[in-house]
């Protein structure tokens, strides 16, 4: 008798199915096994070292320079012994200066103060902090430029043009063979040492610092344009941050004591000014945002209370407010 089922086609379609799993699941296999191999092979081929980061540029060694006994008092600040090379910034006489002692003038009053105060309110004015200072007479500075054929070097800087022309003489003397010897300095931190920084500045790189006429014609520093050239000539990590002082402590050093732990840690004294007696310093901070700035400006100071302002000066990050307990110490 005839079968009159139908084929049975339910098992062989569900096979099918079956084998097509196990196909996918070989092949799925398969490339999972080939990635790992490659990324494995990737991991051990050998890669370019990366380049290490330079070192950071060794700031050079700042020595405040004071000419007297010409027409008018000659200042400059030469930096040597430092990765940016030697190089020297000349200071117009007549321009404005915050002197921390001694508040707003010129730098011509800078230069009737004694020689340390000018040395520290110098290095406020650039930005950047000089480690010695040295005092030369026109007489003294005059021999070392006529040992290296400079002629007329102090009738020069005796003229009435003695400004206008220090740039270009300074430059000539410092490319001369003959330096300042430490017996040539009238007054200095260190002889010995300053004579060392002075031997190293053959061939120096001469500027003036940059400035503008402010309200009343006064000679002011252009900022922005001062600040970067300082920054390049003397290999400066950053230019200074600023910070107001008002001396409430009754003692005129007391704000030079401040800008002479400030200004070495990267701080200018854009305004230094008396106020009435305060018992206690405080440090300001302008915004919340400049808190740690203030932070550090306590522990520099090794006193004062940090408090952030409700109302910010516009003026600097940071304001100290010098109280007695610093003008006392």
């Amino acid at each position: 008798m005839l079968d009159t089922r139908p084929p049975r086609t339910i098992d062989i379609t569900r096979a099918e199915r079956g084998m097509a799993r196990r196909r996918r699941r070989r092949i799925t296999a398969s490339v999972a096994l080939v990635a790992l191999v490659v990324a494995g092979g990737w991991a051990l081929l050998p890669r370019p070292a990366l380049e290490p980061a330079p070192p950071p540029l060794r700031p050079s060694t700042l020595t405040v320079l004071l000419v007297r006994g010409g027409s008018k008092p000659l200042v400059a600040v030469v930096g040597s012994m430092g990765d940016p090379g030697p190089a020297a910034l000349a200071i117009p006489a007549g321009i404005a200066i915050t002197m921390p002692a001694g508040g707003e003038g010129t730098m011509a009053d800078a230069t009737a103060l004694p020689a340390p105060s000018m040395r520290t309110a110098v290095s406020n004015l650039v930005g950047a902090w000089a480690e010695h200072y040295a005092v030369v007479e026109l007489r003294a500075l005059s021999r070392a430029a006529e040992s290296s054929g400079l002629e007329e070097t102090r009738t020069i800087l005796s003229g009435p043009d003695a400004t206008e022309r220090w740039p270009g003489i300074l430059e000539s003397i410092l490319a001369g063979r003959e330096h300042l010897s430490a017996s040539a300095l009238a007054e200095s931190d260190d002889a010995a040492a300053v004579a060392e920084a002075l031997a190293g500045v053959s061939g120096a790189e001469v500027e003036e610092l940059p400035a503008v006429l402010g309200q009343g014609g006064a000679l002011r520093p252009d900022p922005e344009a001062a600040d970067r050239l300082v920054v390049r000539l003397f290999g400066l990590a950053a230019a200074p941050t600023s910070v107001v002082v008002m001396n409430a402590s009754g003692s005129p050093a007391a704000a030079e004591l401040v800008a002479e732990r400030l200004l070495p840690a990267g701080f200018r004294l854009v305004v230094s000014s008396d106020a009435e007696a305060f018992p206690t310093t405080a440090i300001v901070a302008s915004t919340h945002g400049d808190r740690a700035t203030a932070e550090q400006v306590r522990e520099l100071l090794g006193v004062g209370e940090v408090v952030v302002s409700r109302v910010p000066s516009g003026l600097g990050e940071v304001t100290v407010m010098i109280g007695e307990d610093l003008g006392n110490g």
